[in-house]
């Protein structure tokens, strides 16, 4: 959640995303017949809108360290040069 308030979001809008991850639980459906609940211990939920913007939140400081500590790497047709593409 340090990665959410760094960004400016509100205290009540990350209550908000621990409140939906918090014993979040998905269902497998396999012909017709649905599995009891699976509880989700980790990662964001494959399907929600949301979880592309979480993960790509998260990542983006990874991402800027790496880009900084690596030695750089030529892209073709680019005047920049960048360590890390993703």
């Amino acid at each position: 959640m340090t990665i959410l308030k760094s960004h400016g979001f509100s205290d009540a809008f990350i209550e908000g995303i621990k409140h939906m991850y918090t014993n979040a639980t998905s269902a497998v459906q396999i012909k017709g017949h649905i599995s009891g609940p699976i509880q989700i211990s980790g990662s964001v939920r494959q399907g929600c809108p949301l979880s592309i913007t979480l993960f790509t939140l998260c990542l983006n400081p990874l991402l800027h360290h790496l880009n900084q500590q690596l030695n750089d790497v030529q892209i073709q047709h680019r005047q920049q040069k960048t360590a890390v593409v993703a």
